[in-house]
């Protein structure tokens, strides 16, 4: 039997401070192995608005320790430079499978990134650290190995531009049904088990995060636009024959009522862990097998969830900041 810890937060609108930043770190080293999840709204600037110096919502999720996130409305811009401008000091993994550029057609190819230590990565060139120059700007998915479990995160956001928007014309990039994104990434998950594909892989010893992307391509984080960029959006198919994920986690940023619908359509899933509602889920809710995870907003909360290996959620609560 094997148990892995979960913390998660959501909508924290620039709330985290460095004291309640220093608190998760101490509970994911106190409840190790553990896993920090965000789900969006992390920052404080607005859905229109562009920063004028980097949000310090990003150094403050590096310092609590969070393994990935997906995107918010607030993260998100319809301008590549605006949108690169709000993601600028980001040092986790950021996934969304339901972003897209305008000019992109067809499904996603299987687009996944992996935790460090554990990378498998290919290269590409991107203008930021966290926005891939490919059709999709950012993995779908990441893989992590914990406690002897494999867990498949995939990522959805709310959609900001939809190709049937008038204002579909002036966005960089579209947005597409995210329940229908989920599962195209879970099949793809289930599917990419039945043998490897190409790819590099990274050993224990290769540094991780921003670090590791610099010296694959040059990239300054410093500086966004200099050097090759982010290869995550490149990576696919991670896994070795045999081995699909034993836990499926959504990490969305879609309301508790799209979070419903999508446990209603994803049996697979066994965590989503939400945000955009702002609600507030003292218990997970249980729709079928699937439980559904949100904490309120602006840092009043952090979730903490045990997942057993073979009894599935053993332990849920929300913590005050």
């Amino acid at each position: 039997m094997e148990r892995l810890t979960i913390l998660h937060t959501n909508d924290l609108h620039g709330a985290l401070t460095p004291e309640n930043a220093a608190r998760i770190r101490e509970l994911k080293e106190a409840h190790a192995p553990c896993l920090y999840f965000d789900s969006g709204d992390c920052i404080k600037a607005g859905n229109l608005a562009i920063p004028l110096r980097q949000e310090r919502a990003w150094a403050l999720l590096a310092q609590a320790g969070c393994d990935a996130s997906t995107l918010g409305n607030r993260e998100s811009h319809p301008l590549e430079s605006a949108f690169q401008s709000k993601l600028a000091g980001a040092r986790h993994p950021i996934i969304v499978s339901n972003v897209r550029r305008k000019d992109a057609k067809g499904q996603r190819d299987g687009a996944t990134g992996t935790s460090p230590p554990n990378h498998r990565l290919t290269n590409s060139s991107s203008p930021h650290p966290h926005i891939s120059s490919s059709h999709h700007p950012f993995p779908g998915t990441v893989i992590f190995d914990r406690a002897g479990i494999r867990v498949g995160v995939i990522g959805v956001m709310v959609p900001m531009v939809t190709e049937r928007m008038k204002t579909a014309f002036a966005s960089a990039y579209l947005w597409d049904n995210p329940i229908e994104a989920v599962k195209r990434e879970l099949a793809t998950l289930i599917c990419n088990s039945k043998g490897p594909a190409p790819g590099r892989q990274m050993d224990a010893s290769a540094p991780s995060g921003v670090e590791a992307l610099k010296q694959d391509t040059g990239e300054d984080s410093s500086h966004p636009g200099r050097g090759g960029g982010i290869p995550m959006s490149a990576t696919r198919n991670v896994f070795e024959k045999g081995s699909p994920p034993d836990l499926f986690i959504a990490l969305t940023h879609i309301g508790i009522t799209q979070d419903r619908r999508l446990a209603e359509a994803c049996p697979e899933l066994d965590l989503i862990l939400g945000g955009h509602s702002h609600t507030v889920l003292e218990q997970p809710e249980r729709i079928g097998t699937t439980w559904i995870c949100q904490g309120g907003s602006h840092g009043r909360y952090v979730g903490r969830y045990v997942w057993d290996s073979e009894s599935g959620l053993a332990e849920a609560e929300l913590l005050a900041l």
